[in-house]
């Protein structure tokens, strides 16, 4: 695969029992071309969202709602496209502990740090590395970077970080507030901003 202008890019979400995934065109603004969910995973009715509707569907583990949603968007309006012009994937995780502070490209030493940190956030990095593994195998070349949940909030000042826990639980098990939802928080901030600067037009 090869970047070009008109290259397509994948974001991948995973849920403890979701995958949100999405398919964008940066040579259009950024917009969406072509949007898939599989919702309740592991559970006795998955169902698959897209365009086409609601349907249920056989996904017993994240790994096979991935290769699921990536069989349906290989087979349809944007399957050529995906086969020739996909540049990028962007997976979001819940948890970076304090090795991920930003995007970071996933190689094989950033993919087995990521494992040892699945305990800190166990419903959802593992997840989350299952649908990385499904992507990969299905585009080895294919660069992957993850964006983290924590990485928005990396410098809270160090009272902020300490709960009302023994010490031992603090100095030992390295217990601490990390902060969450923090790509959204980020998003919020900078788009708040963005419209704080202009000038009001209209509605106030």
């Amino acid at each position: 695969m090869t970047e070009n202008a008109h290259g397509l890019l994948l974001a991948c979400n995973a849920g403890s029992s979701s995958l949100k995934v999405e398919v964008f065109e940066p040579a259009s603004g950024w917009r969406s071309a072509l949007s898939m969910a599989v919702h309740d995973i592991g559970r006795p009715s998955p169902t698959l969202c897209s365009a086409n509707g609601e349907e249920r569907v056989a996904a017993a583990t994240h790994r096979e709602a991935a290769e699921l949603v990536l069989d349906r968007l290989g087979s349809g309006v944007l399957g050529a496209r995906l086969a020739s012009d996909l540049v990028r994937v962007g997976h979001r995780l819940v948890h970076g502990g304090d090795d991920f502070t930003g995007p970071t490209v996933l190689d094989g030493a950033a993919l087995a740090r990521l494992r040892a940190l699945s305990e800190l956030a166990p419903l959802h990095n593992p997840p989350a590395l299952e649908v990385i593994e499904a992507v990969a195998a299905r585009w080895p070349d294919l660069p992957a970077v993850a964006v983290f949940d924590t990485a928005f909030f990396r410098s809270l000042p160090a009272h902020a970080q300490v709960y009302a826990v023994p010490r031992d639980w603090l100095v030992t098990d390295g217990v601490k507030r990390y902060g969450f939802h923090g790509i959204a928080h980020e998003y919020l901030a900078k788009r708040v901003a963005d419209l704080a600067a202009r000038p009001r037009s209209g509605h106030r």
